[in-house]
């Protein structure tokens, strides 16, 4: 294989890295939204039983479940700045192997 054909596959290369680093960012964010959501569900549940749960361990629930979601938004802002910086970055590459 020539060097040339190894540089113009470089960029096909990069480009699906950068494809696949989105998808797994995107899934971490999306764990934490689920296990947000998870979490509500739970306290709704609990909240709907007989069984006597204090009002502490159902807002500790909450508290959590609204931390998970921080989390995942924060997590989203962390992967669109990635994409972005890794987007620049292949475009780069890309005008450099030409």
């Amino acid at each position: 294989m020539s060097f040339a054909n190894e540089c113009r596959d470089l960029g096909d290369e990069l480009d699906a890295m950068r494809k696949a680093q989105h998808q797994i960012m995107m899934s971490l964010v999306k764990n934490h939204y689920d296990f947000a959501e998870n979490m509500n569900s739970l306290v709704q549940q609990v909240a709907a039983t007989s069984e006597k749960v204090s009002r502490a361990n159902l807002m500790s629930l909450k508290t959590a479940a609204q931390s998970y979601r921080t989390r995942g938004d924060k997590g989203q802002s962390i992967a669109e700045k990635l994409d972005s910086v890794s987007s620049q970055l292949i475009a780069k590459i890309k005008r450099c192997l030409r």
